[in-house]
């Protein structure tokens, strides 16, 4: 059974990595052009937003010497108690994003394979069996169950009267001349032998038009 290739999404994966990193570059840059604010960037003294001081946040990511004011986030990323920046907690995401999804992939391959290599491993005799899988996976045989055929029952002079009646009525409506076999079955319950279904009376009015052709 052949793997299925991981490769675009790890190829997917660095490629996202490097443009978040290229972005915050941006971002660290923009805000720190001139000596002034490369000083304070350095000391992490003033908002990376708003070029202001105050009570700020400091991202937890040791990688990272960004901070903020509470109110100038869009939305927070407090991780378990921690703070991280925008530009962090979407590499942590995205990480977890990319590990998770080669398990997934991993997990899919060997369910892909699972099959195979168990019917590969039944012996002959066990051929006319499945599967079953639940806490444990054991052998579990298929109950076949056996259809009885109906027994044909005749079709009286009265149903075939009823049958009739309700075929050309339906078929002057202004539908089109659709037969609704169920509700002719339905207006005529108490004349229509026990057990017909709406197939029996269509297949019968059929026979009916058969003979009558033939008989002309």
């Amino acid at each position: 059974m052949a793997s299925i290739d991981t490769s675009n999404d790890d190829d997917w994966y660095h490629k996202e990595m490097n443009e978040i990193a290229a972005k915050k570059e941006r971002f660290f840059t923009s805000n720190c052009r001139n000596q002034e604010t490369s000083t304070h960037c350095k000391e992490r003294n003033r908002c990376m937003k708003c070029n202001e001081g105050g009570k700020l946040l400091i991202c937890s990511s040791k990688t990272c010497s960004f901070v903020f004011h509470d109110s100038c986030l869009v939305s927070k990323s407090d991780t378990k108690g921690k703070f991280y920046c925008p530009f962090c907690i979407y590499s942590q995401l995205l990480s977890e994003y990319w590990i998770f999804k080669k398990k997934a992939s991993l997990a899919r391959n060997d369910v892909a394979s699972f099959n195979g290599l168990v019917l590969k491993n039944i012996p002959p005799q066990m051929s006319h069996k499945r599967l079953c899988v639940s806490e444990q996976i054991k052998p579990c045989t298929t109950l076949s169950v056996s259809q009885k055929r109906r027994v044909p029952v005749p079709w009286t002079q009265l149903e075939e009267d009823t049958l009739k009646k309700w075929v050309e009525k339906f078929s002057q409506g202004s539908d089109g001349g659709f037969v609704p076999w169920r509700r002719i079955l339905e207006l005529g319950v108490s004349v229509f032998q026990k057990g017909r279904t709406p197939v029996d009376l269509k297949d019968k009015w059929r026979n009916m038009q058969k003979a009558t052709q033939n008989s002309t």
